[in-house]
């Protein structure tokens, strides 16, 4: 491990696991930071190694071997910058002991007693020093002190000469400030002429940041700091990879972690309300979750270096900013006390510059080691959750999403609200969360053990969870309940596109903290498979409430002990596979895209080929300048002479980023040189995504017109194509048959009785027989008991309702 030495500035070589040093967290500065690098250019002017040698107090353990090469030849290789990269003595000058800053008490006498001695420029150093007890160790500085002041004077007469500080006084008093550490006087043996000056404290080009961390660090006896941005050479990946896989590991076995707030004044107090500390950017970063968690002792500084506290005196306050509970904080428990889902609601509103940093910097609040691969974007964060699934044996990890938090005083899941489910956007529909965000309401989610889940759901076998990457995904084996029968006595919609028997209820090893005893379901679908690999999607729920008010995408339902009980006969085992996502021919999702406040719809000639199979040509007319956000297309059936118009108007949201679609359908055809039209049932269809910028595959919506017997479907959609780009999805489907055409009227219509019992609304029913397609139909839609009276021109048929007859 490369430290820092707070002495001499230069980089050292050694083993953490027998090295007690300091570690500094902090937030990395938007215009740079220091980096190895640069550090290494400011090294190079110093001659460091000279420093060193009259010091002869080894920083390694151990004496050092004899030179290989005459003084002079070591005296070369030193001007150049040569680096020491093993462990080496750091030595005190006895001029050096001059500067109080840089040698609290006790730490001078005690090098000079360990080293071997030398004679250099008149200059003598003592011999036989270990023998020396500390009195007369201070005692010799003293007298030191006393002859070369002088000296000093005269060498520096424009400088203040710093005042010598208290031995007891320490960095981590609270309130105490400390002034910039001054210019160490230049040697006192011989001219100054032929001094060289050995640290690089004073060099313009050294970043404060590292300056004062090395002199707080410094006066509190530590030797050697660690800095993440000046000690890694991220030039080498195989070292930055290495850093990053030991990085928990190292601020956990550091005597003190420094957590240095850049944005907080020294003079208020931390647990106001709206303190800068309590807002600081320190805590919204990813990577200092790591840095606040696994070291044993955490100190902050202010802005100007000043002592705020530790993490144990503000425990409080640091738990109520960043949700992490202080049993986690003070390690009075294990981390594997806590569930995934937790752990990853820690991190889940903080930020990183790299996307990639989100799942980086959590391998050591997981134990896990992982090959760092920048550029790979967000399946960095796919490949720590299928890490994480390998190693720990949790399901809350799947417990992503809203859980629908049921009243206490409702005994069951049943009869209390009406649901409608609803699908979403592909990118949602895995097992394995897209990214961290999603997981930022996790927090009360806590695992439940394999036995304990056992003895819930009392199966004849419950295999434990493992997960087997295949070519078709992971393979999992899962309980299900099936969500029809979860709700049979609830009024539930479903979608045209997924049939109720595919509907599911995944039923998961955990539990939310505020609903004790209940297993959380997770909504799905699993469509059948031939072939015996079945998929298993997420959905959400629409719940609308009693009042009419709806509350949208839940994702997870509690299954109380009642409810599992009631439907343990219907739990089935299923052996499912976790979809992975296209490795080509899919667009990544990427947020660096400009938002614009107009899209492009595109009509592919595939669509144009399929349409021209069933009789339509299709004709895609662009915006014009006086109605920018409108699209146009017409479907022409030339052997019938009517139009299918389409009409897709957009809207776009500045500050909510919500793009929102609509398409409205008519048909028209001439009659008696006239053009009759009537509008699609119903009359537009409309999509919205708040995710911008928008790179979504919509779901599909579809229209329908009524012709006589005939029945014209007309199916739309979009997908994604490139910035701004949807090509659209158009299907026509007609079909000639005696219909018998329900429509829902909309919940907000629906007034509930006094006994209310959640049910469908009642449905209008319409019969139509009518064979002319070159005069459009005149009809009433009526309630279902009623006669429905179908009416043309010159011609009135009456035709009654299946169940009357």
């Amino acid at each position: 491990m490369r430290f820092l030495n707070t002495e001499t500035g230069e980089f050292v070589e050694r083993p953490p696991e027998t090295t007690r040093y300091a570690i500094l967290s902090h937030t990395w500065n938007e215009e740079g930071e220091q980096t190895f690098t640069g550090l290494r250019e400011i090294q190079m002017r110093y001659n460091l190694k000279a420093l060193c040698s009259r010091r002869g107090a080894a920083s390694g353990s151990g004496p050092q071997p004899a030179p290989a090469s005459p003084p002079a030849a070591q005296s070369d290789a030193s001007e150049h910058g040569s680096l020491t990269q093993h462990p080496f003595h750091a030595s005190v000058d006895t001029t050096h002991a001059l500067s109080p800053v840089t040698h609290p008490d006790g730490k001078a006498s005690t090098r000079l007693a360990e080293g071997e001695g030398s004679v250099e420029n008149g200059s003598a150093t003592s011999s036989g020093g270990s023998r020396l007890s500390r009195p007369l160790h201070q005692l010799l500085h003293f007298v030191r002190l006393l002859f070369l002041l002088p000296a000093s004077l005269l060498s520096s007469p424009s400088q203040d000469l710093p005042e010598l500080p208290s031995p007891n006084i320490s960095s981590q008093t609270p309130g105490l400030v400390v002034n910039p550490i001054q210019d160490p006087p230049l040697s006192a043996r011989g001219s100054q002429s032929s001094m060289t000056r050995c640290c690089i404290w004073h060099d313009p080009d050294l970043s404060s940041k590292v300056r004062e961390a090395c002199r707080v660090a410094r006066e509190a006896g530590y030797d050697y700091l660690w800095i993440d941005s000046s000690c890694i050479d991220k030039s080498s990946s195989s070292e930055l990879s290495e850093a990053i896989n030991s990085m928990y590991e190292w601020y956990g076995r550091s005597t003190l972690c420094y957590a240095y707030l850049a944005d907080v004044p020294s003079d208020e107090d931390p647990r106001a309300k709206n303190s800068a500390f309590r807002k600081s950017r320190w805590y919204k970063r990813g990577w200092t979750l790591q840095e606040l968690v696994a070291p044993r002792r955490v100190t902050f500084l202010s802005a100007d270096w000043v002592f705020i506290g530790t993490k144990h005196m503000l425990v409080d306050v640091i738990e109520d900013i960043t949700g992490i509970a202080d049993e986690a904080l003070l390690h009075l428990k294990s981390l594997d006390e806590f569930s995934v889902a937790q752990r990853l609601s820690w991190a889940a509103q903080r930020e990183t510059t790299r996307v990639e940093d989100h799942a980086y910097s959590l391998l050591g609040i997981f134990d896990i080691n992982m090959t760092t691969l920048y550029g790979e974007g967000l399946r960095s964060f796919r490949r720590l959750q299928e890490e994480i699934m390998r190693r720990v044996p949790d399901q809350s990890i799947f417990a992503w999403g809203r859980v629908w938090m049921i009243p206490e005083n409702s005994r069951y899941l049943v009869h209390h609200l009406s649901l409608q489910a609803n699908a979403v956007d592909d990118m949602l529909e895995s097992m394995i969360a897209p990214n961290l965000s999603f997981l930022s309401n996790a927090c009360g989610v806590r695992a439940v053990p394999h036995a304990e889940v056992y003895r819930r759901l009392q199966l004849p076998q419950l295999p434990a969870a493992q997960y087997i990457p295949t070519p078709h995904g992971i393979q999992m084996q899962i309980p299900v309940i099936s969500l029809p029968h979860c709700f049979a006595d609830t009024a539930v919609w479903y979608t045209e596109e997924i049939p109720q028997p595919q509907w599911y209820l995944a039923i998961l090893g955990c539990e939310h903290s505020e609903l004790p005893g209940a297993l959380l379901g997770r909504v799905c679908y699993i469509p059948p498979s031939d072939s015996g690999v079945e998929y298993l999607y997420c959905k959400n729920l629409d719940i609308h409430h009693r009042d009419y008010s709806l509350l949208s995408g839940f994702s997870l339902v509690p299954l109380s002990p009642t409810i599992i009980a009631r439907c343990r006969g219907s739990i089935l085992l299923k052996t499912v596979y976790i979809s992975l996502p296209a490795l080509t021919g899919r667009p990544s999702h990427s947020f660096n895209e400009d938002f614009n406040e107009t899209i492009n719809l595109i009509l592919r000639k595939k669509t144009c080929d399929a349409l021209r199979t069933e009789g339509y040509t299709a004709e895609l007319q662009s915006p014009d300048p006086s109605h920018a956000t409108t699209h146009c297309l017409t479907l022409s059936r030339l052997r019938e002479s009517y139009k299918i118009t389409i009409e897709y108007q957009h809207t776009f949201a500045p500050i909510t980023h919500e793009l929102r679609i609509k398409a409205y359908a008519s048909l028209s055809w001439p009659v008696d040189h006239s053009v009759e039209e009537i509008e699609a049932v119903p009359s537009f269809a409309e999509w919205q995504s708040f995710v911008a910028p928008w790179q979504w595959t919509s779901s599909t919506e579809k229209l329908a017109f009524f012709l006589g017997t005939s029945k014209i479907t007309v199916e739309l959609g979009f997908h994604y194509a490139g910035q701004s780009h949807y090509f659209l999805h158009v299907v026509i489907d007609r079909s000639r048959e005696l219909f018998e055409y329900e429509r829902r009227e909309p919940w907000e219509t629906w007034q509930p009785g006094p006994d209310f019992r959640p049910s469908p609304p009642p449905s209008p029913i319409v019969r139509i027989v009518h064979d002319d397609l070159s005069s459009p139909p005149k009809f009433e839609m009526l309630n279902r008991t009623q006669i429905h009276d179908v009416k043309r021109e010159g011609n009135l048929s009456k035709i009654v309702d299946g169940e009357s007859g």
